[in-house]
């Protein structure tokens, strides 16, 4: 519609224009020296179009031909990347479907007429991983560096990742820490040395990056809370080692209100308190039994009967106060006797772990009756317990009780965590 429309205006204006050269041709007299030319206005306005016409387009068609050569540079190049994302795009769709081989060689055919050889060689380290050749990996990987320096993070995150999936956590964790230095607010850079440190149990390094986790929202809280409550247990667990108890108590005194007031990490810390120090039962016991007041935990109460506390008298009716409300507990009735048989109420004592036996038989509270009657001197009625805890399963205590956590090794030939100090 448009072309019509300007070709039936172009056409009217032809119309009126020889319409008005009919009725006036003009004339027109140029002079120059002894030259006069003589001619009608149409005509000379016609020749000097055609004239203008001929000179444009010999300016063009020299223009054209000068620039020939840069114009077919230009095409080559424009050819040439057409056809390195051609192969950029047949290896990313291999490695998406797992032709590592196919991938590989896809990746790297054009990879010198790549606009971004980088990209390239990066998706071919991870080909090359995929086909368990370390050697081409971290050859690609320098290439991709050597391509671009400003490509570091990336290559240097590609590399890490690939160290951790191999075990090699040092070698890791050096790759991350200058990473972390150039930049320190990246997440996928905390995010990584975050695995890195929790790889290599540098539980210390771990809580000193969690306030950037949080704040550039790499883990979520609850993640981050979990994250915290397990290295603050792995620390315990390293100090009680040690035997520290000064160690023990400047990380109790700066763990976070929150995960102190986890249950498992109660349990540890008063597991790890009692090995370390013989007179910890003044702290642990209000501990425990504030802990326990909050939130009934048969953890806490189990861990209870184990603290090196002197006033055995205080304990026991602390206990006999929970037993109130928790008459069939089998955790708290043998916590109960424990208490009983360190305080020499043998009695009152053998009447706990009996009753905790009728609730809940377990090996342990077998063994713990048995060692009793032995005190007792009847060593038949001993003997019967020890045979009664090996019919049952050996060395185990209430399955419920095994407080597990990843940040934690697992004890060997399912000890029980509890106990490390002997009453």
């Amino acid at each position: 519609m448009r072309v019509l429309i300007v070709s039936l205006l172009v056409l009217l204006g032809a119309i009126a224009l020889a319409l008005f050269v009919r009725e006036d041709t003009g004339h027109i007299v140029i002079a120059y020296g002894g030259w006069t030319i003589e001619t009608s206005l149409v005509l000379f306005i016609a020749a000097a179009l055609v004239t203008f016409l001929a000179l444009y387009y010999t300016v063009r068609l020299w223009g054209g031909a000068v620039s020939l050569p840069q114009r077919l540079r230009r095409w080559r190049r424009q050819r040439r990347l057409g056809k390195a994302r051609m192969a950029y795009v047949r290896g990313m769709n291999a490695l998406t479907e797992g032709h590592w081989d196919t991938a590989e060689k896809w990746l790297l055919k054009q990879v010198r007429h790549a606009e971004t050889p980088a990209l390239n060689y990066l998706a071919a380290a991870q080909a090359a991983e995929a086909q368990g050749s370390q050697v081409r990996r971290d050859a690609y990987l320098r290439l991709a560096h050597e391509n671009d320096p400003k490509a570091n993070v990336a290559v240097g995150l590609a590399r890490a990742g690939y160290q951790l999936a191999h075990q090699q956590g040092g070698e890791a964790l050096s790759v991350l820490a200058q990473l972390h230095i150039e930049q320190p607010k990246h997440p996928t850079v905390l995010k990584k040395l975050m695995e890195a440190y929790a790889d290599q149990q540098d539980w210390e390094r771990l809580l000193d990056i969690v306030p950037d986790l949080e704040k550039r929202k790499v883990i979520p809280i609850h993640r981050s809370e979990e994250m915290q409550r397990g290295a603050y247990r792995a620390l315990f667990a390293r100090a009680a080692e040690e035997k520290d108890a000064e160690q023990l108590q400047r990380l109790w005194d700066r763990t976070p209100r929150h995960v102190k007031r986890n249950d498992d990490v109660i349990f540890d810390y008063a597991r790890a308190l009692s090995a370390a120090d013989d007179n910890a039962g003044a702290q642990l016991e209000p501990l425990l039994s504030d802990a326990i007041r909050r939130r009934w935990s048969d953890a806490l109460v189990y861990a209870y009967g184990f603290i090196p506390y002197h006033n055995i008298p205080a304990q026991l009716a602390q206990a006999e106060r929970w037993l109130k409300h928790h008459p069939e507990n089998a955790v708290l009735l043998l916590t109960l006797g424990r208490l009983c048989v360190r305080g020499q109420l043998w009695g009152k004592g053998r009447s706990y772990l009996e009753a905790s036996l009728a609730i809940d038989p377990q090996p342990e509270t077998y063994r713990e009756l048995g060692n009793l009657l032995e005190k007792l001197n009847n060593k038949g009625a001993a003997l019967d317990c020890y045979r009664n805890a090996l019919v049952l399963v050996p060395g185990k205590s209430f399955p419920h009780l095994e407080v597990q956590s990843k940040y934690k090794p697992v004890p060997p030939d399912g000890i029980p965590l509890l106990p490390l100090h002997s009453p």
